[in-house]
């Protein structure tokens, strides 16, 4: 998967993910830069397993245009990182419109910018 170039969308939704799958996902978005599509919702992957995900997408040049990260337990911290991510590199992202995570990101685009 890191190398294939072929490979454009990705559907791991309700797999049961955890963080050390989300750290393994960011590994290989730091190489794989031909990936258009990573559908993650509804796993388990919390703060922890979505900051290695951002920290891989944060150094792609081009490439990802659509992350799925729809109810992983992410809270404030996760948040922070998805929006640093979200401000430098994607074109559509989808999260769940709880008010709270809303003003969060918000405040963190906007503290990064």
């Amino acid at each position: 998967m890191k190398f294939n170039e072929n490979l454009q969308e990705i559907w791991l939704g309700n797999n049961s993910l955890v963080t050390e799958d989300g750290q393994h996902l960011g590994n290989v978005l730091r190489t794989n830069h031909c990936l258009k599509v990573l559908d993650l919702r509804d796993n388990s992957l919390g703060d922890a397993g979505v900051k290695y995900i951002c920290a891989g997408v944060s150094e792609q040049s081009h490439g990802l245009l659509t992350l799925n990260l729809k109810s992983n337990g992410i809270g404030p911290e996760g948040f922070h990182h998805v929006a640093t991510m979200l401000v430098r590199v994607l074109c559509a992202l989808n999260f769940p419109s709880h008010t709270l995570y809303c003003v969060c990101l918000r405040s963190c685009i906007i503290d990064s910018c």
